[in-house]
Order: structure tokens, then sequence, then C-alpha cells
């Protein structure tokens, strides 16, 4: 962003910006330096589980057995990284455009995102077992667990102060001229507050962002990060919950258990989709 943008002017530029009503910016920024520097309580680890994933997979259902690595990442570098894959993964989305048009900018977006919410041990990896930790990630799952009644996880971690505690810039762009998000883009980032989804009243897992390294889309790592989410789920008896923009996207999530329950007026290719405990689709082993 150049210079830090005015909050008043940027409180609808995400769903982040929306919360700032709902607590201070000071409150905010006091909240995410309080655990960038210690960390979380000991009550709030227990909530959130303090080990770091590192879980080697076996592929058998292919021809030729793989093996695959999953990681929690929390070193900067390997949140550069994971940024990377996330940025290329969406080089070519259409949501954000008219927003943030560069590619500069949606990577500075996607870094500052991942290192808000790596706290909660979620930013997940998935590596070729043969070529880690040598190469970059195959694939990038940035899941959010909202644990807490005041669902902190959204409203602090994922807010715009977050982004800019985390370094978020658009080179470019100031406060005169950033553009506003369409009404579209802002319904869908309300949605999860909408009473009739309860999402509001308990507990649940969210995938905020979920890409693969153009280089190996369609070669099982998605699969593996969306399976272990779901197994992760299935444990912890918490729904998951994401957003969907394209028809393709949301066929996809529906094999695997998701279902549409909600969706954008004038624009129903973006969903609000929902797996609740228990639902199995055909992709899950």
């Amino acid at each position: 962003l150049g210079n830090l943008l005015a909050i008043g002017q940027f409180v609808i530029l995400f769903y982040g910006f929306y919360e700032n009503a709902k607590a201070s910016p000071e409150a905010k920024i006091k909240r995410i330096r309080q655990v960038k520097n210690k960390g979380f309580s000991k009550k709030e680890q227990m909530l959130y589980g303090d080990a770091p994933l590192d879980l080697l997979i076996e592929d058998k259902a292919r021809k030729t057995s793989k093996s695959f690595r999953i990681k929690s990442l929390h070193a900067d570098k390997d949140l550069d990284l994971a940024a990377i894959v996330l940025a290329d993964a969406f080089r070519n989305d259409e949501t954000l455009h008219g927003y943030i048009d560069t590619q500069e900018g949606t990577l500075s977006y996607k870094n500052s995102y991942v290192k808000s919410v790596a706290c909660f041990n979620q930013v997940l990896a998935c590596f070729d077992e043969h070529h880690y930790p040598e190469t970059k990630p195959a694939c990038v799952m940035a899941c959010i667990p909202v644990m807490s009644k005041s669902q902190e996880e959204i409203r602090v971690f994922t807010s715009y102060e977050a982004w800019v505690e985390n370094g978020f810039s658009i080179p470019g762009t100031d406060e005169t001229n950033f553009p506003l998000p369409s009404a579209e883009l802002v319904e869908l980032g309300e949605m999860k507050e909408r009473s009739i989804h309860g999402l509001t009243k308990k507990p649940y897992i969210l995938i905020a962002h979920f890409g693969a390294d153009p280089a190996h889309m369609g070669k099982g790592y998605g699969k593996i990060l969306l399976n272990y989410i779901i197994g992760l789920s299935e444990s912890k008896k918490l729904p998951l919950v994401l957003e969907a923009t394209t028809k393709p996207n949301r066929a996809h999530y529906e094999k695997y258990g998701f279902k549409a329950v909600d969706w954008v007026a004038g624009n129903p290719d973006w969903v609000l989709m929902i797996r609740n405990v228990g639902k199995s689709g055909p992709g899950v082993v």
C-alpha cells in the first residue's frame, strides 16, 4: 500500500475489514503483537494444539505407490514459499480483479495472510517426499480453527491490522486511489455471519486459502491435503467451511461431502460451502 492506509477508508476492502467495528484497531494490534511475541497461553495452546505437524503419507491407490509429506509451516522463509505457491495458483483468478490487480500485490496479500494465521498450526504444505525439503511446496492449504467464543481467530487474525503487522503492501497504491470491492465480494465475505448457518455460535474449521503450484496440479497433492483436513474435522467433530467462486470448484468440493448453503445474490456461482461431520464423498479415503 506504499503508505499505511486510514482504517476508515479500508473498512470495506475484505471480510477482515468488516470486523473493525467489533474491536478497535488498537485492541487488535495489541492482541496480534502479544501472540506474535509471546505465543498463546497454555489454555489456548490446548485449544489449538501446539505440536507442529510433520506427517508422512503413503498413497497406495496409485499404480505406483507415492509418498507425500504434510507439514505445518511456521518459519518466515517457509511461509514466503507458501505464499508464492498460492499467488501462482490464483494468478488467473478473477475474484479479486479490480482490487488487487498485480501479481506483486497478490503475493503481498497471500504472504501477509499466511503469516497472520500461522500461529494456529494449520498453514499446511504438501511435498513430494522424494524431493523434500529441497523444493517449495507442491500445494498449500491455510486453515483457521475457529474455536473461541469471540471468534477472534477471524475477527482479529484475518483483519487488515493483522495483514499490515505482517507486511501487507501494494506498491503504487495509497489511500486516494485504492479501489473498493464490489457488492458481490462484500456479500461473499459476510455470509459466514448470517445467523441461519449457525457459524457464529459454534466452532468450525475454515479453509481460507487452498491452491497448488501450477506445475503440480492434478498430481494428487490437493487430494492429500483435503483428505487430511477432512479427517481432522471428523476426529475433532468440527464442520469444515469454505467459499467457492466457480462451478468446477463447487462441483469438486461436493464430491468430498461439502454442500452449498448460501450464495451471492446475482452471482450464484459464488457460494458458501459447509461439510458437516459424517458427510462422506467419493474422494475421501
